[in-house]
């Protein structure tokens, strides 16, 4: 049995992945068109045993979709072109030069880490002029799906040094700092491609019942490597050997507690976990940017993260990632194209529509409803029960300190 909802398209939503305290902009009734939930209310635990008790396992939403435009157009609209262009070469730069020292590494040469930092350093001056221009580029990238291990984990630290190294920026960090966070984004992951033996063919971890124990090891391993090789300093390695550490005590390797964790590791943790939240190396269940952020959120209240980072995260992307299709509250279909530094609940938005003009909802009555989403089988919703689950660290096969 499902239910459906007035409008002409439409798609389909389990009442699963209805989220506790989101809030919907239209009513929900029932095959015979009685109203179960009004528009505007938000979704609680009744209601979701309601329609357990109704047998209604899904709802046909029927109404505005997302229309096939050139969303980046919209995006970029709104940026230098110049700016952006030096910044997706960058990160196309970092990638390859990556690439590069992990095949020395691991072949046992001396890697050479000076152009490495140089462009780093190019990344820091960059995101200095726009951090909105850095967050949307580092939103649009992906990590590359490939078999391949080195292409795999190069795409994925890369993207994680950077949107480290952006929000280091957003928190006013020195320069040297923003360096350092970059290079131990870089690196941090060094020591794994000398263990092909964790690795499937079609580039999955092979679930190898010894593996989580080896793996604990790997940020250790990494710094060792890194050991002696010039132009990395000490601080670098410190922030590798902690970057997956959690403020609980519930990290890896040495089970550290925030006191004990290196600030810039801090940040590299918080954009790892994102990046595995919204983009995976090893699995397939993507989430949503908006619903990631939030579940952060919430595990920085439980103590998990930094809340102090997560804030800074945030003041960079708002709450409602720059590039996200969000919903407003007169029903319409907006874009967010920049943050709001200091208004992270109200980041400047557009319309689907070229010609629009951006709306900067802190001077506007409109407000956010929440994300909105195109019919796609491969991105989940985060309920309230999965809020206290690794998430972030699902595809390691890692066995959490809480449940």
């Amino acid at each position: 049995m499902g239910v459906e909802m007035s409008s002409s398209e439409s798609w389909v939503l389990q009442t699963s992945e209805l989220v506790i305290g989101s809030k919907l902009s239209f009513d929900l009734n029932d095959a015979q068109g009685v109203v179960l939930h009004k528009a505007g209310a938000p979704i609680t635990d009744r209601l979701i045993e309601r329609l357990q008790k109704k047998n209604i396992h899904s709802v046909t939403v029927k109404g505005r979709a997302v229309q096939a435009i050139d969303q980046d157009a919209i995006l970029f609209s709104h940026f230098d072109s110049a700016l952006i262009a030096e910044m997706n070469q960058i990160v196309s730069e970092c990638d390859t030069g990556l690439r590069k020292l992990t095949e020395e590494l691991s072949q046992g040469q001396a890697g050479d880490v000076v152009e490495l930092e140089r462009i780093v350093n190019r990344f820091v001056e960059q995101a200095k002029l726009d951090s909105s221009a850095a967050f949307a580029v580092l939103g649009r990238r992906t990590t590359k799906v490939s078999p391949e291990i080195a292409a795999k984990l190069t795409s994925h630290s890369t993207l994680m040094a950077l949107m480290g190294v952006a929000t280091s920026v957003v928190m006013a960090k020195t320069e040297a700092d923003c360096i350092d966070v970059g290079m131990a984004g870089l690196l941090h992951d060094s020591s794994l491609l000398l263990h092909p033996e964790w690795f499937d063919d079609v580039g999955g971890l092979n679930g190898n019942t010894k593996f989580p124990t080896q793996f604990r090891n790997h940020p250790i391993e990494s710094a060792e490597i890194l050991t002696g090789v010039d132009g990395i300093r000490e601080q670098v390695l410190t922030i590798i050997s902690q970057v997956h550490e959690q403020c609980d005590g519930s990290g890896y390797p040495n089970g550290l507690v925030a006191s004990e964790i290196h600030h810039s590791a801090k940040i590299l943790n918080t954009a790892d976990a994102y990046l595995n939240l919204v983009q995976p190396c090893f699995h397939n269940n993507r989430f949503p940017p908006a619903d990631a952020l939030a579940y952060l959120c919430h595990n920085a209240i439980a103590g998990r993260f930094d809340s102090k980072i997560i804030r800074g995260f945030i003041m960079g992307m708002s709450i409602y990632p720059i590039g996200s299709i969000v919903e407003l509250d007169d029903e319409s279909i907006a874009m967010v194209v920049r943050s709001n530094i200091g208004k992270p609940l109200e980041p400047f938005v557009q319309s689907l529509n070229a010609e629009a003009k951006p709306i900067d909802l802190s001077k506007s009555p409109r407000t956010i409803v929440g994300p909105n989403l195109k019919e796609d089988p491969s991105v989940q919703r985060i309920t309230k029960s999965r809020m206290d689950k690794m998430l972030w660290g699902s595809d390691l096969g890692l066995e959490p300190a809480f449940s």
